[in-house]
């Protein structure tokens, strides 16, 4: 820790996201940083893969953003891009909230003496072997990592995570968010209409392969054809959101409702 950090007592965070749209583990990111924000002791600045902020909050905290965008797959200029902007900042931790940035932060990590934090465990994968791209990344940076925090005890085991070194911190709610919403009955009758279901299932989640949706579909359309005045909602904005839209049935469509993000 240099000088300048010993002197103010600050500690300095890089926090480094492959991006900031729309989901789970960005608004988690989102919410962190709001918190943090409040704290004269930490100081941060966000390194994001994307130029597609989705959370606008994110400016509103008057923090530096780096931009490391990578001009192909395996433009390996991003490690050194990354080097470089930790060196001028000089942080006493990078959390790194995705395989990807952890794999990117190790060599900085590792030449500049600097605590990793790794924040990739939100999930627990099914395949699990060298064919799924974050468990070879995991595999890569647990090894270099100093901490390892899963939101689940279920992810921390699927991935093999070190006991030693691994903590598992639940996903937390911001209540606020929920004041000032809509009337119960006047939502309803915006998605529904006149009709009064007898039962509605709900799901919030990107539409995307490991949120599988595909399977909440399947069940639908079968439940639906059991129980005519059973509706589903599905909330989200994603890359398979049109392909799941087409699965369903043309009887099953006034059922099973698709709300965008």
């Amino acid at each position: 820790m240099n000088k300048n950090k010993h002197e103010s007592g600050q500690i300095k965070i890089i926090f480094f996201i492959d991006n900031l749209l729309a989901g789970g583990k960005e608004r988690r990111f989102t919410e962190l940083l709001k918190g943090l924000k409040e704290d004269d002791q930490i100081e941060f600045e966000i390194v994001v893969m994307s130029k597609e902020i989705y959370y606008k909050e994110i400016f509103d905290l008057k923090v530096k953003i780096h931009y490391l965008i990578r001009n192909s797959k395996y433009d390996l200029t991003v490690f050194r891009k990354f080097y470089t902007i930790c060196k001028n900042y000089k942080p006493d931790i990078i959390h790194c909230w995705a395989s990807i940035s952890a794999v990117i932060a190790i060599p900085t990590c590792k030449i500049l003496k600097i605590k990793l934090l790794n924040g990739m465990v939100i999930d627990t994968p099914v395949k699990r072997n060298f064919t799924n791209k974050y468990w070879l990344q995991a595999k890569i940076s647990f090894p270099f990592s100093d901490k390892i925090i899963g939101n689940s005890n279920a992810g921390l085991k699927a991935y093999g995570a070190p006991t030693t070194r691994s903590i598992c911190i639940h996903n937390g709610m911001d209540f606020n968010r929920f004041q000032n919403l809509k009337n119960q009955a006047d939502l309803k009758r915006e998605i529904f209409g006149n009709k009064e279901p007898d039962f509605i299932v709900g799901m919030v989640a990107r539409f995307e392969s490991r949120k599988d949706y595909k399977t909440l579909i399947k069940a639908a359309i079968n439940l639906h054809s059991l129980y005519k005045n059973m509706h589903f909602i599905l909330v989200g904005e994603g890359t398979e959101l049109e392909e799941m839209k087409e699965t369903v049935p043309l009887p099953s469509q006034d059922n099973i409702i698709f709300l965008g993000g």
